[in-house]
């Protein structure tokens, strides 16, 4: 595979390209569980397993997506005091390894503002976010 893009989105695209005739593989961790520590260092197992992409989960206290396994390890990650700064902490120790996709709730991108959250992903060298509730259609403001 060259060299990754200096884009998020270039870094995702390579991933998914430099996986040849395979799918690409992406697993899910869930940030924070059992503890920050050892969810970056589940992340480091899977990229030297041969992920090209993580998900990195961050755990939310009211999860509408997320089925009961999510949710469980979510809750256990908030109770051992997970938070945001923590998990974009795993996402900078995993981000120069692999590209990393942030999965979180549209309430913790915009309560600090979606461009200070954006900008704070970023810095992590984190490429992307998933956000499953964000309402259609709707433009978050800087």
């Amino acid at each position: 595979m060259s060299a990754p893009a200096a884009t998020g989105t270039g870094r995702i695209a390579d991933a998914f390209a430099g996986s040849g005739k395979r799918a690409a593989l992406m697993p899910y961790v869930m940030a924070g569980f059992p503890t920050l520590q050892e969810s970056l260092a589940i992340g480091e197992a899977c990229v030297a397993a041969g992920a090209d992409v993580i998900e990195l989960g961050v755990p939310y206290s009211d999860p509408l997506a997320d089925g009961p396994v999510i949710h469980a390890a979510g809750t256990q990650a908030l109770a051992a005091g997970s938070s945001i700064g923590g998990v974009l902490e795993v996402a900078r120790g995993l981000s120069s390894s692999v590209p990393v996709v942030l999965m979180c709730y549209a309430n913790m991108v915009f309560a600090p503002g979606a461009g200070a959250f954006v900008e704070r992903l970023a810095q992590t060298g984190a490429c992307g976010l998933i956000v499953p509730d964000l309402p259609q259609g709707r433009r978050p403001r800087s």
